[in-house]
């Protein structure tokens, strides 16, 4: 049976929501009111991750290997998460979140080609640039505590950390063509294609989150948090995700 990686996230999400809601009601059932508050986010932001990346790949032609090398800076940008979270014991909560990072940036193309009939005399290429993306999927199982701060319970501040969940799509050179100009060959064109690659990898978060209810159920919060995992990607080597990220939005909470 085949899963694609591109909706595990998502899947995750769903199950551990599912997860969540169920304890929500079991607590219900229990009558404890305190372990039974279920709370939903929306938030916006912003996720500061800048990265200069270099990369080579390697290709066969005339019988002599060529290469293209790749340097690109990533862009910082912003970020999309929702999800929620189970208060279970006091101010012990744990949640899900799903947090999506979308960038483009273009890279510089360089590197050599052999020659057609010299062997061992590589020409460069003109540089020349290409877009490749950049996309991570994360899902976060935040363990927080809150801690109330007016009397009321209108603002609170939570603090979490936990382990994160990454799927990275990244865009590789590939699709490489030559075409000669004919004598004295010193003069090509190198034509470059992208095919997006896919994968994914654990790693951890950790940051606050500050709340206020306008009301018993509607709230607007702001949160920092640093999220980051290490990903073996083909083509680019041992990948840093995530980042920086800060950003608010909408709190709604259940009892």
């Amino acid at each position: 049976m085949h899963i694609s990686l591109e909706r595990q996230p998502l899947r995750m999400l769903v199950m551990v929501t599912v997860c969540l809601v169920l304890a929500g009601g079991t607590a219900n059932a229990q009558g404890n009111a305190l372990a039974s508050r279920l709370s939903l986010h929306l938030n916006g932001g912003f996720q500061s991750s800048s990265k200069k990346l270099r990369s080579v790949v390697l290709f066969t032609v005339y019988d002599e290997e060529g290469q293209i090398q790749t340097e690109q800076q990533t862009e910082s940008g912003p970020i999309i998460d929702v999800g929620g979270s189970l208060r279970v014991w006091r101010q012990l909560s744990i949640g899900a979140l799903y947090t999506n990072f979308n960038s483009s940036s273009s890279a510089e193309l360089t590197g050599a080609v052999p020659h057609p009939f010299v062997f061992h005399s590589q020409r460069s290429i003109v540089p020349q640039d290409l877009v490749l993306r950049h996309r991570e999927q994360v899902i976060h199982i935040p363990i927080a505590w809150v801690v109330p701060v007016s009397g009321d319970d209108q603002l609170a501040i939570k603090l979490f950390g936990g382990p994160s969940y990454f799927h990275l799509t990244r865009s590789a050179p590939t699709n490489i063509s030559i075409t000669e100009t004919g004598l004295p060959f010193t003069d090509l064109t190198v034509r470059v294609g992208a095919t997006e690659t896919m994968t994914a990898g654990w790693g951890g978060h950790a940051g606050v989150d500050v709340v206020y209810f306008l009301t018993d159920r509607l709230g607007i919060g702001g949160f920092v948090r640093y999220a980051t995992g290490s990903i073996d990607v083909p083509g680019w080597g041992n990948f840093t995700v995530g980042g920086i990220q800060g950003g608010g939005g909408f709190r709604i909470r259940f009892s």
